[in-house]
Order: structure tokens, then C-alpha cells, then sequence
């Protein structure tokens, strides 16, 4: 998907993929995902979501994956 306002957007294997502006974003098997000009999203009721050293990303009400702050942090 472009990722512009997606907010029902899937990346299966995507290893490169750029998100823009998205609120709601599942990620199956995406274990290296790169947010280029995204330093605040929001991934809301995100359960299923995997990102490695995804350091720009945001994620509140995710079960799975915690970042914080612009920081990766592990469960």
C-alpha cells in the first residue's frame, strides 16, 4: 500500500516498507521495517505487529511490540 492514511494496510515479508501518516498498521512476519519520514506514528490496537530497530515509531495500545519515545524497547 502507499501507506498515506492507510489505516488497514498488511506487509507480508516487506522488508522495506514506508508509512506515512498511518494509524493502524499490521505488520505479519515484517521483522525489519523501515518508517522514512514517519518520526510519530501511532499504531493503535496493533497486536500483531514486529518491528527490529525501528527507532522513529510510536506505538500506543500495542500488545505485542513496545516503542516508546522514539526508543526500541523490548517486552
Amino acid at each position: 500500500c502507499g501507506g498515506t492514511r492507510d489505516t488497514s494496510c498488511e506487509h507480508t515479508g516487506d522488508t522495506s516498507c514506508e508509512h506515512t501518516g498511518d494509524t493502524s498498521c499490521e505488520h505479519t512476519g515484517d521483522t525489519s521495517c523501515e518508517h522514512t519520514g514517519d518520526t510519530s506514528c501511532e499504531h493503535i490496537g496493533d497486536t500483531s505487529c514486529e518491528h527490529t530497530g525501528d527507532t522513529s515509531c510510536e506505538h500506543t495500545g500495542d500488545t505485542s511490540c513496545e516503542h516508546t519515545g522514539d526508543t526500541f524497547h523490548t517486552l
